[in-house]
């Protein structure tokens, strides 16, 4: 289970000039010279595992066979305070050139609760669960608090519609997560509709581990202060776009240090007592090269979308990432006594095999398995509607068409078959524009 409460309250303040873009019309929109805004969050999230019966297929790892009952929680509490200033320099009637500086400093509290509650502290009903039930010796709870303070940057230049650049900086200048950062820089070149778009992109990242990976008090699950390594992430995209055609392209190379992830323990005798049991691991090295195409192709009311995502990586059994994966869509468009705006279509998607990774249900986990397997992948194929009537939208789709014929079911993890053939129905109605 889990729960997540959260509250938002946003302050903000216009000051200098106001330009207006559309005005009078629904598109209308209002830029300001300069703000200033304070955003607060808080925020609440709960997890946990609750079991109150014998393991007697071996869903989980060795433990205490006797131990029925495990209720493991996790509490998250997240109060966060960001204040920002944004100053944007334009002419007075041209819109299209424009310099921007946005400044930002948050600050962030977490709380964090782990325990588990063992049985003797859990149930004194002695005539519902009459055996005598033995404290764990390594019933604990996990209490901590972080705290980190962010400084956010950008700086910008719009030159008319035709070059858009960008630098943004994100560096945690102190707390828990000190030496943190996100540095990001992108440029869109546009040559005019029938050349297309070109878009230049890269980021460096320097990130502590999720909080999961260095701490962790459940039953089926527990490290403390592993003090692992930060991941380091650097990346470099370019990207080709043209509309008039149906084109787009991407290629993006990743270059990632000290990865985190988890494995299972090493266990070459094939030991029960080390089954499922996982362990946060970290990988040296890992190069990683994603490209992109998608095409679309319109007759009349007919359209059909394609994408093709190619990735090749030197670490394939630890990213355990498909090396293909492609997904085509088929439909059919037009309005109904020119009222109903609706669609009917085909999908189809299919992705070669890979490592499949493994689901660990103590810890809420996907991990990789010390004796990893892949599974036959087949296409998958979905059959939709959606309609438009005015402020209304609504969809209605079969999911795993072809079950009825072939594959009669189908695996991405590990003990976990994918949902039968299903019908999904949704609604969304705008009361006001």
């Amino acid at each position: 289970k889990w729960w997540d409460n959260s509250f938002f309250l946003r302050q903000s303040l216009y000051l200098g000039r106001l330009d207006t873009i559309d005005k009078g019309k629904p598109t209308m929109q209002i830029h300001p010279t300069n703000s200033m805004a304070h955003n607060t969050r808080i925020r609440r999230q709960t997890y946990s595992f609750f079991k109150n019966m014998d393991d007697q297929n071996a869903a989980l790892p060795y433990n205490n066979r006797a131990l029925a009952l495990n209720n493991d929680k996790t509490l998250i509490t997240n109060v966060s305070n960001e204040f920002e200033y944004n100053f944007f320099l334009r002419g007075k009637s041209v819109f299209k050139n424009e310099a921007k500086l946005n400044l930002a400093f948050q600050h962030d509290m977490n709380w964090v609760e782990q325990n588990q509650l063992d049985s003797m502290r859990y149930y004194n009903n002695t005539s519902a669960y009459p055996q005598p039930l033995k404290k764990l010796p390594d019933s604990t709870t996990f209490d901590r608090f972080y705290q980190n303070g962010i400084v956010k940057g950008e700086l910008g230049y719009k030159f008319s519609d035709r070059l858009d650049f960008s630098l943004k900086a994100n560096q945690i200048v102190f707390g828990h997560n000190f030496g943190d950062f996100l540095y990001e820089a992108k440029a869109d070149i546009s040559m005019g509709d029938k050349i297309g778009k070109v878009t230049l992109s890269a980021y460096s990242q320097n990130k502590s581990p999720e909080m999961v990976f260095e701490n962790l008090n459940y039953t089926y699950g527990k490290w403390n202060d592993l003090d692992l390594k930060k991941t380091k992430i650097q990346n470099l995209g370019f990207q080709y776009a043209n509309p008039m055609l149906g084109f787009h392209g991407k290629v993006e190379y990743f270059l990632m240090n000290n990865y985190t992830y988890f494995e299972e323990l090493s266990n070459p005798q094939n030991d029960p007592k080390k089954d499922k049991w996982i362990v946060p691991t970290q990988l040296d090295k890992a190069n990683l090269l994603k490209v992109t195409v998608g095409q679309k192709f319109k007759l009349n009311h007919f359209t059909f979308d394609n994408l093709v995502v190619y990735q090749k990586t030197d670490q394939q059994d630890a990213l355990a990432v498909p090396e293909l994966y492609t997904w085509h869509s088929l439909y059919y468009s037009n309005l109904f006594y020119k009222v109903i705006d609706y669609s009917i279509g085909l999908d189809a998607n299919f992705n070669t095999p890979y490592a499949n990774p493994n689901y660990s249900i103590g810890t809420g986990q996907f991990y990789n398995a010390y004796k990893q397997i892949e599974f036959s992948t087949y296409p998958i194929m979905d059959l939709w509607i959606t309609a438009n009537i005015q402020r209304v939208n609504m969809f209605l789709s079969y999911n795993f068409l072809n079950q009825n014929f072939y594959p009669h079911g189908y695996y991405t993890v590990k003990r976990y078959p994918m949902n039968s053939a299903n019908f999904r129905f949704g609604i969304s109605w705008k009361f006001y524009d």
